[in-house]
């Protein structure tokens, strides 16, 4: 699915001469500005600067290579807000704080990439700055707030129409249309953050002063299928054909568009997002088929993927092709037929002697659409 970056640094308990220089040009900035966030006494901070990246498998059989995002997207909007309040809890897993008291940071503050333009400005560290509208302040870490929350989306253009942003009581909703019908309607599909929380936790990754990860995902799973063949068997160049990939139950199709609701939590003790999918019946795919194969682990027409909308449950999936010539079938249980966002799956049958077909795993991509995990489960024999 993608990383964002923003890097902030934290005060420093002692100051050379040249860095109460630097203290004083800096509170200088801060009382110039409208920046709620500065600090009543003087004192050297950083401001926010932003830096974004885009995982993305190159090559999903040898491994992968972080792309940027600015090969995708050159603008991103993301939203931040602090808690001031530490309500009550013991911080443990089974007794997480609770926190209060919701102040907004960034209300859709625009940040653009431009090449070659890194410490150029004091909010620019990796070639993202923000774009320059006169609301969006400089804002620089609170050391006194007791937790911090940033999310965002990409691109900047989508916010208002595919990517619908509201805020209810203590939490925001993005409701992103996702369609999967076409390589334009794929294109045109915003990309959305997981939530990035902190309380400065000491012995926790995220930290004020450290970088502000937004691991960006698309709001699709991807899938494919492929053919192996027994231990010794002697056609390793079966002709497969007639391939049909789709549900058990004739009365349902592969959804390829629908809608994905993505909450972020603003106070209290949830520090992650939630995701629900609500699929389409409009824009939907008989079967995942191809018309002909020759059965080589090999062939290229195995790194054929299917871009679908993501879904929790579709029940049991059948495979069905032809075998030489001769029709075989195989099932996939229900357990292995939920899609989640940014997931990509791929499903391994294999060639029996004597013709016969099993469905003999399935290979989960966990992040950037890669083969992470594989699941073995053999269902069906004859």
């Amino acid at each position: 699915m993608n990383r964002t970056k923003s890097i902030l640094s934290a005060p420093q308990s002692t100051m050379t001469p040249m860095a109460l220089i630097v203290a004083t040009l800096l509170t200088c900035l801060t009382a110039c500005s409208s920046d709620n966030d500065s600090p009543e006494e003087p004192e050297l901070q950083t401001s926010i600067s932003f830096g974004a990246s885009l995982p993305e498998a190159t090559n999903v059989e040898a491994g992968t290579r972080a792309e940027g995002l600015e090969t995708k997207n050159t603008e991103f909007t993301v939203w931040a807000y602090k808690n001031k309040a530490l309500i009550s809890g013991e911080g443990t897993t089974t007794s997480p704080y609770n926190y209060g008291e919701l102040q907004n940071v960034m209300q859709e503050y625009k940040v653009q990439w431009a090449e070659n333009t890194a410490n150029t400005t004091l909010t620019n560290t990796h070639d993202w700055d923000y774009i320059g509208i006169d609301d969006q302040t400089i804002k620089y870490w609170d050391f006194d707030a007791k937790a911090y929350r940033f999310f965002g989306a990409t691109p900047s253009s989508a916010i208002g129409s595919a990517l619908n942003v509201t805020k209810t009581g203590e939490k925001v909703t993005f409701t992103i249309t996702a369609d999967a019908t076409s390589e334009t309607t794929i294109a045109a599909t915003p990309y959305f953050s997981r939530l990035w929380f902190s309380n400065n936790n000491i012995n926790s990754s995220n930290k004020y002063a450290d970088v502000v990860q937004l691991e960006f995902i698309k709001p699709f799973a991807r899938v494919r299928v492929m053919f192996t063949f027994a231990k010794g068997l002697e056609i390793p160049h079966a002709t497969l054909s007639n391939i049909s990939f789709k549900p058990a139950d004739d009365t349902k199709q592969i959804p390829q568009s629908g809608t994905v609701t993505v909450t972020y939590p603003l106070t209290g003790t949830e520090t992650a997002e939630t995701i629900t999918t609500e699929p389409s019946t409009s824009n939907t795919l008989a079967a995942i088929t191809q018309d002909y194969w020759v059965g080589d682990a090999d062939d290229p027409a195995h790194l054929t993927w299917y871009t679908v909308f993501p879904i929790a449950s579709q029940g049991v999936y059948q495979m069905t092709l032809n075998v030489e010539g001769v029709e075989k079938t195989a099932y996939v249980p229900a357990e292995f037929m939920s899609w989640d966002a940014n997931y990509s799956y791929t499903y391994i049958f294999k060639i029996l002697e004597g013709g016969g077909v099993i469905f003999d795993e399935v290979q989960v991509g966990i992040k950037g659409w890669n083969n992470a995990e594989t699941f073995n489960h053999p269902v069906y024999n004859w």
